[in-house]
């Protein structure tokens, strides 16, 4: 969740607008502030899927609870996660060399740090330091959320039949539900979630929502520096082997490719996939830190149960593959609901010192039912059949005057050694660099892995070399450059295959209330022409994305956000073409109840290849990045009504307008028809 000096030149153009100073932070716009974290993360990022739940957790915890400068360590810095690695080595040089800071000014003299940096810094940061409280349960915060979501034309799935059943089992409005309530110390969630076409306190749904959630959370109490209790997230060393958030990828922000785990964090997300649930704990004694963890977690399997199994396993049970969608609203997505069990418990020793730490993870898993890999060529060297592995994994940190290096080992029981190595390293207070290598070997074994990658976590190998050039306070520019192998076939490619990827940025903000940026990404990898034949030759897929980027404030009111963006792909001697263009209008009056946020946008894209993803505003919680496809236009407004200081009221409703087509969608979720009408509602009640 690195970022550079894009990112915060978002935080400066709204920190410039509302006219205030440090002292006065409880005038800052916070859900503005949010909002622009998760759209630099989304935008700069090759994700789609991201955990917002906890981005915006960690975000207003800190703004809640601000770092001190003089007193923060560079893991607690990392956690903030708006400094890179580097610039944060740039500030603790100083403060050793100069000694503490007295005013917010001395930020300006460190090498690499310019006003927006600093200005971006701002609301997270304090020099005065932090009392030391004991626990309790006073000052607690409490904030319930409700939303609704729908889509107001009928789907297929809704549909009756001749014997008047439909294949949706429930209605189509979504609904969720959150509480939360928390001091500095401690943290309590839950969370109710029930996906449209869900049933609803009745049939198999009759304990109400579908989807259940809960964390105890409690902070810096003692030794106990972390203790979870309820669904929990790990994350460790690069993501080889336990990492059970989603991870970001390869973007416009070069620093995304190394991981900076939280250790441990409570799960605020509706994907059921992604946490741990049960007990976790960090303690912390002088420079020795160890995590311990126990988890029981059910998951969606398809199971099967054939004599020819039987005797060849000894076992009665097969899961063939696991479902990741969280959905139940079919006979058959019911049926396949939490039919899996899977525990895993493990400890995590880290030894920690002034220029780095080295870890130590050993993971246990059991399954309750053996899993099987699917018998195609590409699973030939994973491991046939399992019900329990052992995993073990040593990364470590180490800091340099200019340099960081880095890097995880992974190995499970039943396969080969996955390692990542890599190096941030500043070879100017103007240019950085950053290089790291993967190898996952085709029989790589990992429990819950999520690093940086192309396709898999195994089966591959790649080198990525990323950097940044700052020439001035106007100018900047990134890029990277990745180079993959597939060392195995794999499910897209029928022989070992290779390519690359290369992207470049040129950013300009020419004023403090106006960013213009430049991205070329151009893509070549190779992929099966047929899923027939594995003697077929690998064709060549080359994808090429250019993107212009404008941002301006106006005066303290609006703000401006225009793009175009053109995609191409390439492969089979067919070349297909599109392009997206949208204008964004935001309105956001100083002290002031009532904002919005208006898009309108125009695409055309011929191929799903070249299909072109843009970030959506949403409603807080949620996030939206749709593939724009096929010739049409889009259009949302999104509006939220701050009553008060307790009530806060949005909604979202979008509408796209496909030309010549004459229905959306396949399967149950067809639209008849080209139009498709989204409606998003929620209410925060905050006390």
């Amino acid at each position: 969740m690195k970022s550079n000096s894009l990112f915060l030149c978002f935080i400066c153009l709204y920190y410039a607008c509302t006219n205030s100073t440090w002292a006065q932070t409880q005038d800052l716009d916070v859900e503005g502030l949010l909002q622009q974290q998760i759209e630099f993360i989304l935008e700069n990022s090759d994700q789609t899927q991201v955990d917002v739940a906890s981005i915006q957790s960690t975000l207003l915890w800190h703004l809640e609870n601000p770092l001190d400068v003089n007193q923060a360590s560079f893991s607690e810095w990392q956690a903030l996660g708006i400094l890179s690695d580097l610039e944060i080595l740039s500030l603790l040089r100083h403060k050793e060399k100069h000694g503490a800071f007295m005013s917010y000014y001395e930020l300006q003299s460190i090498d690499g740090f310019n006003t927006s940096l600093i200005d971006g810094l701002l609301p997270f940061i304090t020099l005065k330091e932090n009392e030391t409280s004991r626990f309790s349960f006073n000052d607690i915060k409490h904030e319930i959320a409700i939303g609704y979501n729908q889509t107001l034309q009928q789907k297929q799935g809704y549909i009756k039949n001749d014997s008047n059943v439909s294949n949706y089992l429930g209605s189509p409005l979504g609904l969720n539900l959150r509480y939360f309530a928390k001091n500095k110390h401690i943290q309590f969630g839950c969370i109710a979630e029930k996906d449209p076409g869900e049933e609803f306190f009745t049939g198999s749904q009759k304990q109400g929502f579908d989807f259940y959630s809960a964390h105890l959370f409690i902070k810096n109490v003692g030794i106990i520096k972390q203790l979870a209790i309820g669904d929990f997230n790990l994350e460790f060393g690069q993501g080889l082997s336990l990492w059970t958030t989603r991870g970001l990828n390869k973007g416009s922000d070069i620093y995304n490719v190394k991981r900076n785990g939280r250790v441990l964090s409570a799960s605020r997300s509706i994907d059921g996939n992604f946490f741990l649930r049960g007990i976790a704990a960090t303690l912390q004694t002088k420079k020795l830190q160890t995590t311990l963890f126990a988890s029981k977690n059910a998951y969606d399997a398809s199971i099967e149960n054939t004599d020819e199994l039987s005797q060849s396993l000894g076992e009665g049970l097969l899961v063939s593959s696991f479902r990741t969608n969280g959905y139940h609203r079919t006979l058959s997505e019911v049926s396949k609901k939490n039919t899996f069990n899977d525990y895993m418990f493990g400890i995590s020793p880290s030894l920690q010192h002034k220029k780095g730490e080295i870890r130590l993870l050993v993971s246990h898993q059991i399954l309750e039912d053996s899993v099987v890999p699917s018998p195609e060529i590409h699973n030939l060297f994973v491991e046939p059949t399992y019900r329990q592995s052992t995993q073990l994994s040593l990364s470590y940190e180490h800091r340099l005057n200019n340099a960081i290096l880095y890097g995880e080992a992974s190995k499970n029981i039943l396969g080969g050694i996955g390692w990542v190595q890599g190096m941030s390293i500043s070879l100017d207070p103007k240019l950085s660099l950053i290089l790291h290598y993967r190898h996952f070997p085709k029989n790589f074994i990992s429990q819950i892995p999520q690093p940086i990658r192309e396709n898999s976590f195994y089966n591959e190998k790649g080198f990525y070399s990323g950097i940044e050039f700052k020439l001035n306070n106007k100018w900047w520019i990134t890029a990277y450059v990745d180079w993959f192998k597939n060392i195995w076939v794999s499910r897209t490619v029928t022989k070992p295959s290779q390519g690359n990827e290369y992207l470049a940025q040129i950013n300009f903000k020419p004023k403090r209330k106006t960013l213009l940026y430049v991205r070329y990404r151009m893509q070549q990898k190779n992929r099966k022409i047929s899923d027939f034949s594995f003697s077929e030759e690998n064709q060549v897929q080359t994808l090429q994305h250019f993107r212009i980027n404008f941002d301006h404030q106006i005066e303290k009111k609006w703000r401006l956000s225009s793009r175009l963006e053109l995609s191409k792909s390439l492969h089979n001697n067919d070349a297909f073409n599109g392009y997206l263009f949208y204008q964004d209008l935001r309105y956001k009056p100083i002290q002031k109840p009532f904002s919005w946020v208006l898009r309108l946008a125009v695409f055309d894209v011929q191929d799903w290849d070249a299909r072109i993803y843009a970030f959506e505003h949403q409603t807080k919680y949620m996030f939206s990045i749709p593939p724009y496809y096929r010739k049409g236009s889009r259009v949302y407004f999104l509006p939220t009504y701050k009553a008060n200081n307790n009530l806060i009221l949005q909604a979202k409703i979008g509408h796209t307008l496909l030309e010549n087509e004459n229905e959306i969608g396949s399967g149950n979720e067809k639209i008849v028809g080209n139009r498709k009408t989204d409606l998003n509602i929620l209410m925060r009640i905050q006390f």
